[in-house]
């Protein structure tokens, strides 16, 4: 049942390298990790919420310099919900990023989650401008190595796929010297992922010998990969030549044993968009969209 107590006496605090690990188990099994290291990393902020000194909710939200700080995370028990926790936390997360300085903060969260109806009416309470779909995710089984394209795209001969396992430290080198100079990949599709490339299914592409581009996997739980990156340079036409390594990938991915992948396409990347609805909408098992507000907070404001 819902406890019948004002907002006012729930009990908010700002979380330090002490009191984060006690509201860890509160949040998205992905983000738990960042409250424990509270204290450690400087671009970390996070709140908690208490009734009777038993932790009901939590906020956490990341701040770099060059860009606008981002909510990545926010909790309420479900007991809880409904009784304007998470909207106070929402408030004072805006309150304490504004009081550092910033002028501006935006939250992404993803259509397919049981608490995005809740987060929506948070965000319109508080004055949030409509969110906009930024990206489309994807997750397919293995029935996808029957789709027509998988064998419809074919690399010439001057082109070769290689494991990505067995990329050189000079290749390493020239990859990420051309990247410092040119920019050549935007930094989401980078193929020194945090984890690590699942070994069978991530390849690199090569052009008369040159690492010209990648398709690179994560394996997220035993029978789920996800497409973090898939790349060919600005030079190549990707459906062309990155299709074909998107299905050796595929293939290796099913031949290991796992059957289910997952992948996402940014909004703005049109040509891949049309090739998903297109070649593999018929094999898709699901399909959701991650959606970006950014609030304006005024004038900062220090404390």
């Amino acid at each position: 049942m819902l406890p019948t107590t004002a907002t006012s006496e729930y009990q908010f605090e700002l979380l330090n390298e002490f009191t984060g690990p006690v509201f860890a188990r509160l949040a998205d099994p992905r983000y738990r990790a960042l409250y424990r290291n509270l204290g450690k990393d400087a671009i970390l902020l996070a709140l908690g919420a208490s009734y009777h000194n038993e932790p009901i909710g939590a906020a956490i939200a990341e701040m770099y310099d060059d860009t606008p700080p981002t909510i990545l995370d926010l909790q309420v028990v479900s007991a809880f919900r409904g009784a304007g926790v998470g909207l106070e936390l929402l408030a004072r997360m805006e309150k304490a990023v504004r009081s550092r300085g910033r002028n501006e903060i935006r939250i992404y969260y993803r259509s397919d989650s049981p608490a995005t109806p809740a987060l929506e009416r948070m965000l319109i309470k508080r004055g949030w401008p409509t969110p906009r779909v930024v990206q489309y995710f994807y997750a397919a089984d293995q029935n996808i190595v029957n789709a027509p394209w998988m064998t419809r795209y074919i690399l010439p001969p001057s082109f070769s796929l290689f494991p990505w396992s067995e990329l050189t430290e000079d290749e390493r080198w020239l990859i990420n010297e051309r990247q410092r100079v040119w920019q050549w990949f935007p930094w989401l599709l980078s193929p020194f992922i945090n984890g690590k490339p699942e070994p069978h299914s991530s390849l690199g592409l090569r052009h008369h010998g040159e690492v010209i581009g990648w398709c690179i996997t994560e394996q997220m739980t035993p029978d789920t990969l996800e497409y973090h990156a898939l790349f060919v340079a600005p030079e190549y036409p990707l459906l062309l030549r990155g299709i074909p390594m998107l299905a050796e990938s595929i293939r290796r991915q099913v031949a290991a044993g796992i059957f289910k992948g997952t992948w996402g396409v940014m909004a703005t990347n049109a040509p891949m968009l049309k090739f998903v609805a297109r070649r593999m909408a018929p094999y898709v098992t699901m399909v959701a969209e991650e959606k970006k507000s950014l609030k304006p907070l005024g004038g900062a404001t220090r404390e």
